[in-house]
């Protein structure tokens, strides 16, 4: 089998192509699994915050981590259920004001932490009197950089593909047409 130059191999352009296609198309469908993800993720947290979803109880802190970088410290607490059952520990929890350590704040309400597959929200986190955790600004601003990156990607990966499907088809009209001659 002898390789001929590319540049005058006349599939060269529908396999570079195919290959653009590919990794647009993955690259977007990353970006678009990110996004839901964190949309997902940060929904669960702001309604908690709200008081419109998770188990309702009591926090008290029970100890403060310092965040490494430039990350706000993490306070971290054990929360006890209003309908009783065994405390959880180890619990991060969001609200207003210092985080001492004893301090206890009723009406927290608990997301329990999923895998998902960015694992955005794999840990126990509650919320007190609305402080959503800047759930509500990772929401947007993930969102906006993944969807406005990712829609691009997408839509040049489909113009490409049928840019791709009209040059094949072409191609094939012009050797059933040459055959007939």
């Amino acid at each position: 089998m002898r390789f001929r130059r590319i540049d005058r191999d006349p599939d060269a352009p529908v396999a570079v192509a195919a290959v653009i296609i590919v990794v647009c198309g993955l690259f977007a469908a990353f970006l678009f699994a990110a996004s839901a993800d964190i949309t997902t993720n940060s929904v669960r947290d702001v309604r908690a915050a709200y008081g419109g979803r998770g188990e309702s109880g009591t926090v008290t802190v029970t100890d403060l981590r310092k965040a490494s970088g430039r990350g706000s410290d993490r306070c971290i607490a054990a929360f006890r259920p209003d309908a009783g059952g065994p405390p959880l520990e180890e619990v991060r929890v969001h609200m207003d004001g210092p985080c001492e350590i004893g301090r206890t704040e009723e009406g927290a309400r608990l997301v329990e932490g999923e895998r998902h597959i960015f694992s955005a929200g794999d840990y126990d986190r509650a919320f007190v009197d609305g402080n959503a955790g800047g759930s509500i600004t990772v929401l947007i601003l993930m969102n906006l950089f993944c969807l406005g990156l990712g829609i691009p990607f997408a839509f040049f990966a489909l113009a490409l593909t049928a840019q791709l499907a009209t040059t094949l088809v072409m191609r094939a009209r012009r050797r059933i047409a040459g055959t007939r001659r």
